[in-house]
């Protein structure tokens, strides 16, 4: 339940992991206050720094282990409340297939 004075932060951040899956996450930040647009905008892009940096050096039964043990929250939630405090944070996960690496690289 989000109420109102909340400030509701959502974003959509496409990766690949170490070992080629593409993985859709959507992240809801939910935070104790309303924030300004600023606030929400930084907010946004220190969650993706974090989740793309986390996601890209993982593979794909890393990064679901980190979703279920909720470690890329707490991670994400420790570098967002430097800029505002959180109430909480949750993660959707949508799309994951396999990428083959011979589309990925440049044919010559």
């Amino acid at each position: 339940q989000s109420r109102r004075d909340r400030g509701k932060i959502d974003d959509t951040i496409d990766v690949v992991t170490d070992d080629g899956f593409f993985v859709r996450i959507k992240p809801f930040i939910v935070t104790r206050s309303s924030v300004k647009a600023s606030q929400k905008s930084e907010t946004r892009s220190v969650a993706r720094d974090v989740v793309m940096k986390f996601c890209a050096q993982s593979t794909w039964i890393n990064v679901q282990k980190a979703l279920m043990d909720g470690s890329l929250e707490e991670s994400v939630s420790t570098a967002i409340s430097k800029i505002q405090p959180l109430r909480a944070i949750f993660f959707n996960v949508l799309i994951s297939c396999f990428i083959s690496s011979w589309i990925i690289s440049p044919v010559f």
